[in-house]
């Protein structure tokens, strides 16, 4: 049996291949997904219907604004576009600000960002910058409070290693869960507020850090392979009860020890699986449904 780490390097190959010869990733994808789809013939009527309005979503920003950059440019960054169509039934204001918020967001990562496509984002950011000035100020509070917060906590990461999954619930805090809260801030305003409570929000906190560590378990090769250095987030408490190092859990040699670590991460992240359901279960709003259960069904 190959390399558990050679399989999942291979998959992601063969996905960042298709999505060169197609203008739009959505239509890569589920082209390449096509035997998993034919397993499941009920889907195929909804995914084309969202692969087209993901397709048809991308190109209705005025080509002078300053959104036009961050839409033409968000696909090839990040899986999250597919979001729009869910938050089309939204306040498009929200919609923008969504998507700036993201963008924001992101450049606190630059060394996460080493395509030709995060360095166009950085180039360009100066229209980021110009396109969150024009958002309304509850919004621009929002991610300038959730913006410094994550920037302090990344900070202490820096020098920090994730030693114990206490580590690594404080870095999902930073990274995800603060990030959750905000955005349905963001999305109720002060006019609905009272429509969310404490319990709620924490629902939604403990998703937020499940999808977080469920990009960090599939990431792990790309991540032990950053150059010039690795960006290990996987909890020391948990892999080196397998291996002496990290790394180790990529050669084909230690491919037992790794499905073995890698069962540890996926059960360790599963204590957020029931915060998952009862946050879906107590979301009356049909958009926030839709834009949750996308994010937990796709991860």
């Amino acid at each position: 049996m190959g390399g558990l780490w050679e399989i999942l390097k291979r998959e992601r190959e063969r996905v960042a291949a298709m999505g060169g010869f197609w203008e739009c990733g959505e239509i890569a994808e589920m082209i390449g997904g096509l035997w998993e789809t034919l397993m499941h013939p009920d889907e195929i009527y909804l995914l084309i219907k969202l692969g087209l309005r993901i397709c048809t979503s991308e190109n209705r920003t005025p080509p002078e604004s300053q959104l036009a950059f961050c839409y033409k440019v968000i696909p090839k960054i990040t899986l999250a576009y597919r979001l729009v169509p869910s938050l089309e039934q939204v306040d498009p204001k929200m919609v923008n600000a969504v998507a700036i918020f993201y963008f924001v967001l992101r450049a606190l990562d630059t060394v996460g960002g080493s395509s030709k496509y995060h360095r166009a984002l950085m180039d360009q950011f100066h229209l980021i910058r110009q396109a969150f000035l024009e958002l309304d100020n509850s919004y621009q509070e929002v991610i300038k409070d959730v913006t410094k917060t994550m920037g302090a906590g990344m900070a202490t990461f820096i020098d920090k290693e994730i030693v114990t999954i206490k580590d690594w619930n404080e870095y999902g805090h930073y990274v995800a869960g603060i990030v959750a809260v905000a955005l349905l801030k963001m999305y109720f305003q002060p006019s609905r507020i009272e429509d969310l409570d404490s319990e709620y929000n924490l629902m939604a906190y403990s998703c937020a850090i499940f999808v977080m560590k469920v990009d960090m378990i599939q990431d792990y090769l790309q991540d032990i392979n950053e150059i010039p250095s690795p960006r290990m987030f996987w909890p020391r408490e948990i892999w080196s009860k397998y291996v002496y190092k990290l790394e180790d859990l990529k050669y084909e040699e230690n491919s037992v020890k790794a499905v073995q670590c890698l069962n540890d991460m996926v059960t360790s992240s599963l204590v957020h699986a029931e915060d998952c359901l009862k946050f879906l279960s107590a979301s009356v709003d049909p958009s926030v449904f839709q834009v949750g259960a996308f994010i937990l069904v796709h991860h």
